[in-house]
C-alpha cells in the first residue's frame, strides 16, 4: 500500500507552498514550540518541581547535540540555522501546536531551516530548504497501527524531486521511539538516508529524561466533546437548518500527530455536517495546557486576525477566552474561520468555526464561534472536576 501523500506533509504548511515544495495536499504532519522550546531542550525536571514546571523530554536529547552530527553539513548545501518550531506551526495554523501536543507527552521538536519562511510562496525564487524531527517516545503499540497500515512504503526514507530540489521524509521506530524527519532541499536519497540513520544511532543511545508528566494539582478534568456539548446546541449556534450536526473523528490516515493526539488524549471532534462530509469546524484540547496557551498565542500569524478578549459568560476565576478571526474577504474562496481559545480548569480548549461558502452552516463566523464557546464553558462548568 502506497502512502498518502496527505501523511507527507505536515499540517503546518500552507497548501500554496506544499504545492510548490512536494505538489500535493497537506494533511496530517507535524501539523499540527512550547513555553520552553523544544528547540533547545532545558534541564529536566523531575520530582516534585513536575508539579507546576512544562513538560520535560522523556529522552536526554539535545536538538543542537543532534545538528552538530556530519551528516548534517552533507545533506544540505544551504547554510541552515535553528528555528522555533512553534513559530512554523503557529504561523501556518491556529489549531493547538502539534509541538506542543508532542512536548506534553515526553517528546521532542526539532527544526533547522535557511530562514525562509516555510508557508506561503517566495515570488523572488528562494525556497525554504531546512528539517524538521519530532520524537514520540514509548510509542510503539502506535507504530503498530501505523505499520499496519502503511507497510513497507510507510517505512525508511522516501524522496521526490521538485522545483526546489529533493525532498524526503522518514518515519522510523527506534526501540519504542517513533522519529519521524521531513527533509526539504536535501542534497540527495544517500544524504537524506545517512541523516535519518544518525538521528536513529543518536535517538537509541539516548539516556532516558524526565518522569512522564502529568498536569499541575488543581486542573480539572473532563470527558470528551458529548460532555461538554450537544450536536443540537451546535447546530443551532451555528445556524445549520435542514440537517444536523455530528461530533465525530477524522477518517483514513494515521502519522505520528494522530499517534500523539491520541497518547495525550487530545483528539476532540469534528463539527461535522450529519448529511455531509464536510465540517463547519471542530473542538481541540490539550489538557493541562495552560503552560502552551500564551506563547502559541503570540506565536500566531498576524493574518489570522487580532487576538482579544472573547466576552464569554461564567468563566471561572482564573479561566480566560480570546478570539481571533480570519477575514474571509483575505482567501481567494472567501472561506473565513474564527477560534476561540478558552483556558478552563488549567486546560487549554479550543473552538474552531470554519465554514466554506455555501456551506449549511449560515451563522456570522464571530457570533457563531462565540455561541459555541459560551455553552463549551457552560458544559465545562457543570461536568468537569
Amino acid at each position: 500500500m502506497t502512502r498518502p501523500l496527505s501523511v507527507l506533509v505536515p499540517v503546518a504548511c500552507a497548501a500554496a507552498l506544499v504545492a510548490a515544495l512536494t505538489g500535493c495536499t497537506p494533511g496530517g504532519g507535524p501539523g499540527h514550540s512550547p513555553s520552553a522550546s523544544a528547540s533547545t531542550p532545558s534541564d529536566l525536571v523531575t520530582g516534585r518541581a513536575a508539579d507546576t514546571s512544562v513538560p520535560q523530554p522523556a529522552l536526554d536529547i539535545d536538538c543542537a547535540r543532534l545538528f552538530s552530527a556530519p551528516t548534517f553539513a552533507a545533506a544540505f548545501t544551504a547554510a541552515l540555522h535553528p528555528v522555533d518550531p512553534l513559530a512554523t506551526q503557529a504561523s501556518g495554523s491556529s489549531n493547538i501546536p502539534d509541538v506542543d501536543v508532542l512536548q506534553a507527552v515526553g517528546g521532542i521538536s526539532c527544526e533547522w531551516s535557511n530562514g525562509i519562511p516555510f508557508t506561503g510562496f517566495h515570488g523572488d525564487g528562494t525556497y525554504y530548504v531546512g528539517a524538521q524531527l519530532s520524537i514520540l517516545p514509548n510509542a510503539a503499540t502506535q507504530w503498530a497501527h501505523y505499520d499496519a497500515t502503511y507497510g513497507a512504503a510507510g517505512e525508511g526514507v522516501h524522496c521526490n524531486s521538485t522545483p526546489s530540489g529533493v525532498n524526503c521524509i522518514s518515519d522510523q521506530l527506534v526501540g519504542t521511539t517513533w522519529v519521524e524527519l521531513y527533509m526539504y532541499g536535501v542534497t540527495g536519497e544517500a544524504p537524506s538516508r545517512a541523516l535519518a540513520a544518525s538521528i536513529a544511532t543518536a535517538v537509541s543511545a539516548a539516556a532516558p529524561g524526565a518522569a512522564a508528566w502529568t498536569p499541575p494539582s488543581g486542573t480539572t478534568t473532563f470527558g470528551d466533546c458529548t460532555q461538554l456539548l450537544t450536536p443540537s446546541q451546535v447546530a443551532t449556534d451555528l445556524g445549520v437548518t435542514g440537517g444536523g450536526i455530528l461530533f465525530t473523528q477524522p477518517a483514513g490516515g494515521y502519522s505520528i500527530q494522530t499517534a500523539t493526539q491520541q497518547i495525550a488524549h487530545a483528539e476532540g471532534c469534528l463539527l461535522q455536517y450529519a448529511d455531509e462530509d464536510n465540517t463547519a469546524g471542530q473542538i481541540t484540547w490539550l489538557r493541562g495546557g495552560a503552560w502552551a496557551y500564551d506563547a502559541a498565542l503570540a506565536a500566531a500569524d498576524p493574518g489570522s486576525g487580532a487576538i482579544t478578549p472573547a466576552p464569554i459568560p461564567g468563566l471561572a476565576a482564573g479561566d480566560r477566552a480570546q478570539v481571533r478571526c480570519l477575514d474571509p474577504s483575505l482567501n481567494e474562496d472567501g472561506a473565513g474561520e474564527c477560534t476561540v481559545d478558552l483556558e478552563l480548569g488549567g486546560n487549554w480548549i479550543q473552538v474552531i468555526y470554519s465554514p466554506n461558502p455555501g456551506d449549511l452552516a449560515t451563522a456570522d463566523l464571530r457570533t457563531g464561534a462565540l455561541a459555541v464557546a459560551a455553552h463549551l464553558v457552560s458544559g465545562y462548568n457543570a461536568h468537569a472536576h
